[in-house]
């Protein structure tokens, strides 16, 4: 039997500052998996602050992480006297990447990066290597509060949020990060968000870029220059509002998005275009049936190798899986 692995992001610090939802975890876990029993077994740990979503390069030598935090501080910056995996208050999230030994499974710290905007909540690899983007979600609170002149002697109160965006690197010869590339920031509220909050990021083989944009119901079609490594941000779809759309999939058999939306809560299938990327809304099915609201609201979505299942994860009172059969031939999904 061939050996698998499995590698557990986490919520945590290791830093002594206190961590987001209490996380106790501290860093990304790897574990011998064994397929026929479904066991794990410990191999080891290597210590990140607030390891969240996880993403594997294509060769899977290396794993990234974001670092949902809003002070990460991980570059080395003279100028502000940043040193790695010291905190600074304002400095954002961060990007983070892992050696994998193939042969023990073991996982170990290369380098990591400001991801240059607050509480990073998603990274995904190009299918060449050579980027890693990022979804810089934005914090749900005010980053900064400031006063200022109101034109009537007096003073009002502004508040001042993170910057919500999709970040781009370059990678090294080794899967470390190079440095950044590029960055589109995204502006404006919704009608339940303070902020067009980022919340993943995915990336098709023609470089067709899509940001689940949960603050404004969206989401957002970008395309990356492979060359370059620039963004050009081509589309803005708004199907349905207080949506919020948050996680995305793409099938590898079909151009297909499948999206789960956390404010209503559903599932909705894209058809795409493959020469523009383009979007169109195919189908919306419910992830807990008769629950509208965002108490039961879907956190991610995956589909099984085999695209013959999908499934969504329910933060709920009873915390659910919904489960759907795929159409082989058209891709839209069925409860089961």
């Amino acid at each position: 039997m061939k050996n698998t692995y499995a590698y557990v992001g986490t919520m945590g610090r290791t830093d002594g500052r206190p961590s987001a939802f209490n996380g106790k975890g501290g860093g990304i876990y790897a574990f011998q998996f064994d397929t026929s029993t479904g066991k794990l077994t410990p191999i080891n740990m290597s210590v990140g602050i607030e390891t969240t979503m996880v993403s594997l390069s294509p060769n899977k030598n290396v794993l990234y992480s974001s670092n949902e935090c809003r002070d990460f501080g991980a570059c080395v910056d003279t100028d502000l006297g940043i040193t790695p995996y010291g905190t600074y208050a304002g400095t954002g999230g961060g990007i983070s990447a892992y050696a994998l030994n193939c042969k023990t499974g073991e996982i170990s710290f290369i380098n990591s990066d400001l991801s240059r905007g607050g509480c990073t909540a998603y990274s995904t690899v190009s299918k060449s290597g050579k980027y890693v983007l990022v979804a810089n979600h934005a914090s749900h609170v005010d980053a900064v509060c400031a006063y200022v002149p109101n034109g009537k002697g007096g003073f009002d109160l502004k508040r001042t949020f993170d910057t919500p965006s999709v970040a781009v690197f370059r990678t090294r010869d080794d899967g470390g990060i190079e440095g950044l590339t590029d960055m589109h920031i995204f502006e404006g509220a919704g009608p339940v968000h303070t902020a067009a909050f980022i919340h993943s990021v995915n990336i098709d083989d023609d470089n067709f870029v899509y940001a689940c944009n949960k603050g404004q119901d969206a989401v957002e079609l970008l395309k990356l220059d492979e060359e370059t490594g620039k963004l050009t941000h081509l589309q803005h779809y708004h199907f349905r509002p207080k949506t919020s759309p948050r996680h995305a999939v793409l099938s590898a058999k079909k151009p297909l998005l499948y999206v789960c939306n956390e404010m209503e809560p559903s599932v909705t299938v894209y058809s795409i275009d493959k020469t523009k990327g383009e979007l169109k809304d195919l189908q919306t099915l419910a992830t807990i049936p008769g629950k509208t609201d965002e108490s039961h609201s879907p956190s991610d979505i995956r589909l099984h190798p085999s695209e013959k299942f999908l499934y969504v994860s329910n933060r709920s009172t009873n915390c659910s899986l919904a489960c759907y059969a795929v159409n082989e031939e058209t891709g839209l999904l069925s409860p089961i």
